[in-house]
C-alpha cells in the first residue's frame, strides 16, 4: 500500500473491504446501557450519550440476539472503565489486579468500587450464558488483560519506553482483543467448534484481525496521545526508535497493517475453502468486529472527531 499520509481516507484503507454493519436493535442496546448506568453510576448522562457505546456495540456485534448484544455491551464498557481507571497515576495497579482476580471468581460480596462493581455485576449476569470451560478461559483473559494494563501503568509512571517488538507482543491484548473476540460465541449462541479452536488458518486470521484493529486505533489516537505526553503507541514508537518523521512513521504503520491484512485475506480464503459449517458466519462476525471498532473510533470524541476521515 502506498498512501499519502496527509490525504489518507477511510475508504482507501485495508479495513474498508470489511462490511460495515449495525445491529437492527441499537435502541435496545442503548436503553440497556442507560439502565446499567442508572444502577451503578460510572458516567453522567451526558458522558454516556457522547461516548456512543451503544453504537460501538451495535457495530461490533451486528448479528445475533439483542439480549446477547446487551451482555456484550457491559463488558465492552468495562474495558474503557478499567483503562481509564489505570490512566490515573495515583492508581495502585497491584491492588487493581488482585481485585479483578477476586471479582471474576464471582464472589457473593459486591466490591463497593464502581469500576469493580460493574465487572462484578456482569460476571454474575453471565451465569447460564456459557459453559464452565468457556468461562474459565474467559475469566483468565480478563485477568491477563488487567495484568498487561497494570504493566502499562507502571511503564508510564516509570517512563519506561517499550521498543516496537515489546509493544507489538502485547498490543493485541491491551487493545482488548481477547475480551471482545470470544463474545462472538455469546452473540451467536454457539461456542467455537473444537476443530476451529485448533485450526492454524483460523488462528492466523484472528491474530491478523486483532493486529489491524489495534494498529488502526493507534493511528486514530496518536496525535491526541502525543499531545498528552503518552508514548505507548505504534506510530510514536516507530517515530522515536527509527528516527523518522511522524509522516513516515504513519506510513510505516499503514504498510505494516497492509501486510497483516494480506495475512488475514490468505487465512480467510483458506478457511472458507474448507466448506465447513459455521465458518462463513464467524468470518463475517470477525470482519464486523474490526470494522465496527474502527468506524466508531474514527467518529468518537474519545479519540478524534474526524467525520470519517483519517486524522493524519
Amino acid at each position: 500500500m502506498s498512501l499519502n499520509s496527509s490525504t489518507a481516507d477511510i475508504g482507501r484503507l485495508p479495513w474498508s473491504q470489511f462490511d460495515s454493519l449495525v445491529h437492527a436493535d441499537i435502541a435496545s442496546i442503548s436503553a440497556h446501557l442507560d439502565q446499567c448506568n442508572a444502577e451503578i453510576r460510572v458516567f453522567s448522562e451526558r458522558q454516556l450519550r457522547e461516548a456512543k457505546f451503544a453504537e460501538l456495540v451495535a457495530r461490533m456485534y451486528p448479528l445475533g440476539d439483542v439480549g446477547a448484544a446487551n451482555l456484550a455491551s457491559e463488558i465492552v464498557v468495562w474495558l474503557f472503565l478499567v483503562d481509564d481507571y489505570l490512566d490515573d497515576e495515583s492508581a495502585n495497579p497491584d491492588n487493581v489486579l488482585s481485585a479483578v482476580e477476586w471479582v471474576v471468581s464471582r464472589p457473593a460480596t459486591r466490591p463497593g468500587e464502581p469500576m469493580l462493581d460493574w465487572l462484578w455485576r456482569w460476571c454474575h449476569r453471565m451465569v447460564g450464558h456459557s459453559s464452565e470451560s468457556w468461562w474459565a478461559s474467559y475469566s483468565k483473559a480478563i485477568v491477563e488483560l488487567t495484568r498487561l494494563l497494570c504493566d502499562e501503568h507502571k511503564s508510564r509512571v516509570s517512563e519506561h519506553r517499550p521498543n516496537l517488538n515489546e509493544y507489538l507482543s502485547r498490543r493485541r491484548c491491551t487493545f482488548g482483543w481477547g475480551i471482545i473476540l470470544p463474545m462472538i460465541d455469546i452473540v451467536l449462541g454457539e461456542e467455537l467448534p473444537a476443530w476451529l479452536l485448533s485450526d492454524y488458518d483460523h488462528s492466523m486470521m484472528l491474530d491478523a484481525a486483532g493486529d489491524i484493529a489495534a494498529a488502526a486505533n493507534d493511528l486514530i489516537s496518536f496525535r491526541k496521545e502525543l499531545a498528552a505526553g503518552e508514548f505507548c503507541n505504534m506510530v510514536m514508537i516507530v517515530h522515536r526508535d527509527d528516527h523518522v518523521s511522524l509522516d513516515v512513521a504513519v506510513q510505516r504503520t499503514l504498510d505494516w497493517m497492509d501486510s497483516r491484512h494480506k495475512t488475514f485475506i490468505s487465512a480467510k480464503e483458506s478457511l472458507l475453502s474448507s466448506g465447513r459449517d459455521a465458518v462463513e458466519r464467524r468470518v463475517r462476525c470477525v470482519e464486523a468486529l474490526v470494522r465496527g471498532t474502527i468506524d466508531w473510533s474514527l467518529a468518537a470524541a474519545r479519540y478524534s472527531a474526524t467525520g470519517g476521515k483519517a486524522p493524519w
